[in-house]
């Protein structure tokens, strides 16, 4: 029994190209990431935004561990 007010209104695809060009602006990403993910209204916005700034996490947590283990390799060359 899903009334009106508990269907969310679809995002439109220019909604979605709007948001990918503002993620692509450094710094400006993190900052709107982090806004949209917590005040956004509309839950499939904000579960998007935390799966992104998940995904950087993940990524900077990797190329740290890479960066750690080539430090460590170049070291034990010498």
């Amino acid at each position: 029994m899903n009334t009106q007010n508990q269907l969310e209104k679809p995002v439109g695809i220019g909604y979605w190209l709007v948001m990918e060009i503002l993620l692509i602006i450094p710094v400006i990403n993190l900052i709107f990431a982090l806004i949209m993910s917590f005040a956004a209204g509309n839950e499939s916005k904000r579960n998007y935004f935390r799966g992104w700034l998940l995904t950087i996490v993940i990524v900077f947590v990797l190329l740290a561990a890479l960066v750690v283990m080539g430090g460590l390799s170049s070291g034990m060359a010498r």
